[in-house]
């Protein structure tokens, strides 16, 4: 099994996974993938869009948070594409208030949901998921995260 060969290669390594998408938390086969697999990991991860079945809040707690077996989470990607329009029918815009979205949930669930991570930082070209946009200048998003990393230490 691949978790015993690098805790044999590394003891105090920790092994993430099972690294699903959003849908599987939807349509239950992240519970049942838990279920028969969860003891293999340290830290559970899983990904989430704004797409998802319903708000961040509510998808960890009802659709992670019970199939945890004692574990952290960490989301592994989030984000939103600058080329959506969104809520304020301005990419940037609505790409940061969909960080500030999923930053003040994880804020609230910090006691299992120990890290996240956007998705992506720098990418090339017009509107993508970067918060830095492509002369590398800072979308709003951008600063999004830098309140929450300045407010909540």
């Amino acid at each position: 099994m691949g978790r015993q060969a690098i805790k044999d290669a590394n003891p105090s390594a920790l092994v993430l996974g099972p690294e699903l998408g959003w849908g599987a938390v939807c349509n239950g086969q992240f519970s049942n993938y838990m279920n028969l697999t969860g003891s293999y990991w340290d830290i559970v991860t899983v990904h989430y869009y704004f797409d998802a079945c319903t708000d961040p809040g509510i998808f960890m707690d009802t659709g992670v948070l019970p199939y945890l077996q004692g574990r952290p989470v960490w989301m592994t990607e989030m984000g939103w594409n600058t080329c959506d329009p969104g809520y304020w029918n301005d990419g940037e815009l609505s790409q940061s208030s969909g960080y500030y979205t999923m930053l003040d949930a994880f804020q609230a669930r910090r006691y299992y949901w120990t890290a996240i991570l956007g998705y992506d930082l720098y990418e090339g070209g017009g509107c993508s998921w970067s918060i830095l946009r492509p002369d590398w200048s800072n979308r709003p998003a951008f600063g999004t995260y830098q309140y929450f990393i300045a407010s909540y230490p």
